[in-house]
C-alpha cells in the first residue's frame, strides 16, 4: 500500500498547490514533486532490480514496469543505474515469443 500512498499524495500536494494560489503550480514546484517521487521509487528498488516489498511476489512485473516508467518519465535518462537494473529485471520475463510477460 505503502507504493501507491506516495503518489496520491504528490497529486493532492499539486492540487493544494493550485487551489492555494488559484493557479498552477510553477515548474519548479512540479519538478520538486517528480524528484520527490522518482527518489521514493529508487527506494522501493530490490537487490534484483524489482520494485515493491520482496515479500508480496503478485504483480511483481507490473509494478516494476510501472516504477521503471515513472523514473523515465520524471527525467531519469535509460543509462541511469536505477533504470538499467530494472530494465533487466523486466527482461527476465521475455518469453520464447519475444513478449514480455509473467507466465
Amino acid at each position: 500500500m505503502r507504493l501507491f500512498a506516495f503518489p496520491a499524495a504528490a497529486c493532492v500536494a499539486v492540487f493544494s498547490f493550485a487551489s492555494a494560489a488559484d493557479s498552477a503550480p510553477s515548474k519548479a514546484d512540479v519538478k520538486a514533486l517528480m524528484d520527490q517521487g522518482a527518489a521514493h521509487i529508487v527506494g522501493l528498488q530490490q537487490d534484483n532490480g524489482s520494485f515493491g516489498p520482496a515479500t508480496i511476489k503478485q504483480f511483481v512485473l507490473g509494478r516494476s514496469e510501472l516504477c521503471t516508467l515513472a523514473l523515465l518519465e520524471a527525467g531519469r535518462p535509460a543509462d541511469d543505474p536505477t533504470v538499467k537494473k530494472a530494465l533487466s529485471f523486466i527482461l527476465t520475463f521475455k518469453q520464447p515469443d519475444r513478449s514480455i510477460s509473467d507466465p
